[in-house]
């Protein structure tokens, strides 16, 4: 790297949760609250419905 460069790099964390009910609204407080506790602009909570087959 040069002299007086500067390099940014983003962590970023996965964590996975499987349930057999999802609480839209407990999910929404749920994100607001990491997105205070990580300082975060932004957390993302994805919510995918699946089968087993």
């Amino acid at each position: 790297m040069e002299k007086g460069a500067e390099s940014n790099a983003d962590k970023i964390v996965i964590f996975e949760v499987m349930a057999n009910e999802v609480d839209l609204i407990d999910w929404r407080e749920r994100r607001i609250a990491l997105e205070r506790w990580f300082r975060q602009e932004k957390v993302v909570i994805r919510y995918m419905p699946i089968a087993l087959v």
